[in-house]
């Protein structure tokens, strides 16, 4: 005579290996098909091309470089804000002696060599403007033209981590210098 328990055992165990068998037949339909075993081994990841990228010495040039060229920018920018100050000057200048020379009696002579006197330090300082003016220009131009030759030469990709020594060692010699 059997056991009950273990008859029941037994049916259970045969149920869950049938109900398995379903399983993996989907799994191995699922599953990719298996590569033929004569066939090479996968090739390594392709590596970084470094074919145009900056070595280290080119970004150091170029980041003094740009370093540069923002020290000539920002002085670009204060001239033009000092020639634009001159230039509000040179203005009121103009209005108040408007104003002087309509208000201005001709019988006064002494009046009108005052005007004139003051027209003469206008015009000087008009002279001025204009002279620091035409050297603003040619030095905005000369900017443009190292920022484009700049852009030509160090436009590239670099490695990020030579830019973090680059920079790690500007900071320690900015520490030391102090």
């Amino acid at each position: 005579m059997k056991h009950p328990i273990l008859s029941c055992l037994v049916a259970l165990s045969a149920t869950a290996l049938l109900a398995l068998v379903p399983v993996r037949q989907g799994q191995a339909a699922d599953a990719a098909p298996k590569k033929p075993t004569t066939a090479s081994p996968p090739a390594a990841p392709a590596a970084k091309s470094k074919a145009n990228v900056m070595t280290r010495e080119e970004l150091r040039v170029c980041l003094d470089e740009k370093d540069k060229l923002q020290e000539l920018r920002t002085q670009v920018l204060k001239e033009d804000a000092a020639l634009t100050a001159q230039r509000g000057e040179i203005q009121k200048l103009d209005a108040d002696q408007a104003q002087r020379r309509a208000a201005l009696d001709p019988a006064d002579t002494a009046g009108a060599e005052a005007l004139l006197a003051e027209i003469g330090k206008r015009d000087q300082l008009a002279g001025d403007y204009n002279t620091r003016s035409r050297a603003l220009n040619e030095q905005s131009k000369a900017l443009d033209d190292r920022r484009t030759a700049w852009l030509a030469r160090c436009d590239r990709p670099y490695d990020e981590y030579d830019e973090a020594v680059i920079l790690k060692d500007r900071k320690r010699a900015a520490g030391a210098a102090k």
